[in-house]
């Protein structure tokens, strides 16, 4: 029963906490890059877009945002959680990550634009459009996402062969 639990790994859930949040956000910045012409329209840059988005397509249209965001998140959570478990991480640990996961998702903290901002203003100085830089900071954070989620899974591996 014990081997099953395994033991709590504090590391290891924060670095993996913070690395799902890093993917989550560069997910969303990916989405939100996608529809682009869409977010133009709704924040008031275009005014050609700004006509062809009714009331109703607009209710769609955060529908399908807010669905999509749920469907990545469990995605994601699903595949840490099936990583933990090719790598022996403890049932414990997985319980925790999910529950931290879901309280920091929650939160959105980031999302927010004080963790974003110098990285916004980098991919603004390549490019102009919210295309281009959501784009540029969506696969930053993505891939310093899936660094962080890795370079746990490998301290973990490390330590339990230490041991």
């Amino acid at each position: 029963m014990g081997k099953l639990l395994g033991k709590f790994d504090f590391v290891l859930i924060l670095l993996q906490c913070f690395g799902l949040q890093f993917v989550f956000t560069g997910i969303y910045r990916l989405y939100v890059a996608y529809n682009a012409e869409e977010w133009d329209a709704l924040l008031g840059k275009s005014t050609n877009t700004y006509q062809t988005i009714t009331e109703a397509r607009l209710g769609e249209f955060l529908a399908n945002h807010l669905y999509s965001k749920i469907l990545i998140a469990l995605v994601f959570i699903i595949l840490v959680l099936l990583l933990n478990r090719k790598y022996k991480v403890g049932i414990i640990n997985n319980l925790v990550i999910l529950i931290l996961t879901l309280i920091f998702t929650r939160t959105l903290f980031f999302v927010s634009p004080y963790l974003t901002w110098k990285i916004e203003y980098f991919s603004q100085l390549l490019g102009e459009s919210t295309k281009s830089t959501f784009l540029i900071s969506g696969l930053f954070f993505l891939i310093l996402g899936f660094a962080v989620i890795w370079k746990s899974l490998v301290l973990n591996v490390t330590s339990r062969q230490n041991t």
